[in-house]
């Protein structure tokens, strides 16, 4: 009887029927446990304070596990580590951008471009535009496939050869020649340059800067862009949590790249650090 007795205890207290006036705690709702981790090395991590035996900083206090899996997207990363691995941060705002394009020309020459010539003339004559002669001369320079879309006509041009150094020769694009060549992907704007002297001899070779004005755009620092070779990457924070967010570029104007898509102004963006946010957000995926 005494065996008996016992053995229904047993049974009670080892689980089989939860006794009165006793909670049972749900599972995953354990307390969650502390942390510390090297802000350099993520994989040395520790339940006490202490130093990283890699490279000797003091470990930080990270969020727990259960902190983790409960938050929203992104990883959430305190002040003293941001201040650790260098953060900086850039925000996403509207901008006048422009852009200049470095190419090669070459002074047109009548024999090889009479059709040319007689193209570019009849341009002039279209557009009723009077020029005395020898005032303007026509320069063919190279625009590469990928830069077609941001050639117009009009755009200023500033040419420079290496007979006159110093000097500077202004001019305009007058058009793009409809031509690809097959093997370069290059194709030939057209350019107007004020020479009054004719110092330009037909079949000179110069250096061309093509000013492409794009106007007022969203724009986010040239820093805060990952490029992984098949898309771009920008972490956006927000209350210390960093998120990676991808991002449709336009193109890059000085320390600035023109947002197409995937950013909104006054979003803030890590400019510096962001190598290690991405290494950080990495290993807790993994875990």
């Amino acid at each position: 009887m005494k065996t008996r007795l016992l053995f229904m205890l047993c049974i009670v207290y080892a689980g089989g029927a939860p006794s009165q006036g006793f909670a049972v705690e749900p599972a995953g709702q354990h307390a969650a446990k502390v942390v510390y981790v090297c802000p350099m090395h993520p994989q040395i991590t520790s339940d006490h304070k202490g130093s990283c035996p890699i490279c000797g900083m003091d470990l930080v206090l990270k969020e727990t596990a259960s902190e983790a899996q409960g938050s929203p997207s992104g990883v959430l990363v305190n002040t003293d580590k941001q201040q650790l691995i260098g953060v900086r941060r850039g925000v996403v705002q509207r901008r006048q951008l422009a852009l200049e394009i470095a190419t090669a020309g070459k002074i047109a020459d009548d024999p090889g471009l009479y059709s040319g010539q007689v193209e570019y003339l009849q341009e002039i004559k279209t557009a009723s535009v009077k020029w005395r002669n020898g005032s303007r001369t026509l320069v063919y320079v190279t625009v590469y496939e990928y830069e077609l879309g941001l050639i117009k006509k009009g755009q200023e041009v500033r040419i420079d050869a290496v007979a006159f150094p110093g000097e500077v020769f202004k001019g305009n694009v007058a058009g793009l020649r409809p031509i690809i060549n097959t093997t370069s992907r290059t194709a030939r704007a057209k350019v107007q340059v004020e020479d009054k002297e004719g110092k330009l001899k037909p079949g000179m070779f110069v250096n061309a800067t093509i000013r492409v004005d794009l106007g007022e755009q969203l724009a986010v620092p040239e820093e805060a862009v990952m490029d992984s070779g098949t898309r771009k990457i920008v972490y956006v924070v927000r209350d210390n949590r960093f998120a990676a967010r991808e991002v449709t570029l336009g193109p890059r104007a000085g320390q600035f790249y023109q947002v197409l898509s995937g950013l909104h102004e006054g979003e803030e963006v890590v400019t510096s650090g962001n190598f290690l946010i991405d290494a950080e957000s990495r290993l807790k995926n993994a875990l």
